[in-house]
């Protein structure tokens, strides 16, 4: 039997998002999947104070608690997307280690105030060198963290 679900769902607790993480579940059901998996942002430090990735995670696991208790017909998961910077290592650990998350995406979306998808990576730098900086971080990341699912 094949399993379709998706493991890397934002909700009105990511940043980027504004839908309903109660939406979303009552979507899923609709469709007929058999799990949601909710990985919302969580990157400290994010350099820009447009949007914040910072996720109230009492709020966020007291809600996913209370959305698994409504809810039995779907399995309701509860992951995160951590922002990875090495400077901040240990404060990932102890985030990730004091929760129960069932999934965690370990993603790379900035580093020394630089926004990565704004493209300042590439500010005085040729092409080859910015994405030199980025997959050596990558490596970096690789190399120095392992608390997570996915990269």
């Amino acid at each position: 039997m094949n399993i379709i679900t998706d493991h890397h769902v934002h909700s009105e607790f990511s940043g980027d998002c504004n839908t309903p993480i109660d939406d979303v579940v009552k979507r899923a059901i609709e469709l007929g999947l058999k799990e949601v998996m909710f990985t919302d942002h969580q990157d400290f430090d994010y350099p820009s104070d447009e949007i914040c990735f910072e996720i109230n995670i009492e709020e966020y696991v007291e809600k996913i608690k209370k959305l698994r208790e409504k809810y039995k017909e779907i399995d309701i998961l509860m992951g995160i997307e951590i922002g990875y910077q090495p400077d901040l290592n240990d404060k990932i650990n102890n985030l990730l280690n004091s929760h129960p998350f069932d999934f965690v995406i370990c993603s790379i979306h900035a580093w020394n105030d630089i926004e990565l998808d704004t493209g300042d990576l590439f500010k005085g730098k040729t092409q080859e060198e910015g994405y030199r900086e980025y997959f050596e971080n990558l490596k970096y990341c690789v190399e120095h963290f392992d608390n997570c699912d996915v990269y």
